[in-house]
């Protein structure tokens, strides 16, 4: 015997899906048609063994997650630990600022000739470095087969740092 319930509408009645009046139909319907109500027996069956109860967890999963734990705490301890010695360092750095003038120590006085001794000696440096770096950019003009591009440039940086290099001559200069 063919049944003329479609399996969907059977499927909606085992799960509740269905208004009153349709349940109520396909509940007679099971009552009187064998292969529905075989297919609901089974149906019903397979639902039962899903309803397994839950297996506990491994005991390494355990032991990860204990371990997880324990080092989100580490972690947050260590947080807090350097917030506050953040905190201290803040209050000991603002307690300095604040002390009276008269508790610092006086400066080191330099005499004018021994400042302008310095200023002439770093100046001779600088011009010394800057003359090295045209050197090398002149090297590295006449060894270069550069587009005009890059060219330009290095022409345009040699010029500026013979331009720095006539500058600090002269501060160099009115040193002296």
């Amino acid at each position: 015997m063919k049944c003329d319930l479609p399996r969907e509408e059977l499927s909606a009645y085992l799960d509740g899906e269905l208004d009153h009046a349709a349940a109520a139909h396909a509940a007679a319907h099971a009552e009187r048609c064998l292969e529905c109500r075989e297919a609901l027996g089974a149906w019903r069956g397979l639902e039962a063994s899903l309803r397994l109860p839950p297996e506990a967890p491994p005991a390494a999963l355990k032991a990860r997650l204990a371990l997880d734990v324990r080092r989100t705490r580490t972690r947050r301890v260590a947080a807090r630990a350097g917030v506050l010695a953040a905190l201290a360092f803040a209050a000991w750095y603002g307690f300095t600022l604040a002390q009276d003038e008269s508790d610092r120590p006086e400066p080191t006085p330099y005499s004018p000739a021994l400042l302008d001794a310095r200023v002439v000696a770093g100046t001779g440096r600088l011009i010394d470095a800057l003359e090295f770096d045209a050197a090398a950019l002149k090297l590295e003009l006449s060894t270069t087969d550069a587009s005009d591009g890059r060219r330009r440039a290095l022409e345009q940086r040699l010029d500026d740092l013979l331009r720095r290099v006539d500058d600090a001559r002269l501060s160099l200069a009115s040193h002296r």
